[in-house]
């Protein structure tokens, strides 16, 4: 039986070897024979027996890549982690503005309608200069609200679009 890992127990390795090609691999990519030799106690010739017989430099190179590609797997999924709470943070900041600013049209519609009431109800001629300028800035803020609401719903859009890429990709 084949291991599942070149750096895995080998079928013909001895527990012996695979416990010195264990702690080599452990030395990381700076590894040495030498350096294994001052460690284990072993001798320079014995472990370069073991080396070549059992491939280490092939099967410690192996478990370097993989360890590499987990590193930058785990690197690009903590960006993109990162960068999906950056999008759905500033999609929240664009609906709490959109509700302040909604907040504010509102009350600016309220102020020109109690005015204009209150103008007719006193038998006063509506001021022609005020009452544009009131209105104009109401439906702005009105519009502005509506604008940074689709952004926000966009953004959610984006964002479910983007989950299922990484869930299909």
């Amino acid at each position: 039986m084949n291991p599942a890992n070149p750096w895995d127990q080998q079928p013909d390795e001895p527990s012996r070897a695979y416990e010195l090609f264990a702690v080599y691999l452990e030395a990381g990519p700076s590894r040495s024979i030498a350096e294994m030799a001052r460690i284990t106690g072993h001798s320079d010739s014995n472990l370069r027996r073991y080396a070549t017989r059992f491939n280490w430099k092939h099967r410690a190179e192996a478990h370097d890549r993989e360890l590499l590609g987990r590193v930058v797997t785990q690197s690009t999924e903590e960006r993109e982690a990162e960068h999906r709470a950056q999008i759905r943070a500033f999609a929240d900041q664009l609906t709490c503005r959109a509700a302040r600013l909604g907040d504010v049209a509102d009350r600016l519609i309220a102020l020109a309608t109690r005015s204009v009431q209150t103008m007719l109800d006193r038998g006063e001629d509506l001021d022609a200069r005020l009452l544009p300028s009131v209105v104009n800035a109401a439906a702005a803020l009105t519009t502005l609200t509506s604008d940074l609401q689709s952004r926000a719903l966009g953004i959610d859009e984006l964002m479910e679009l983007l989950e299922e890429d990484v869930e299909q990709g």
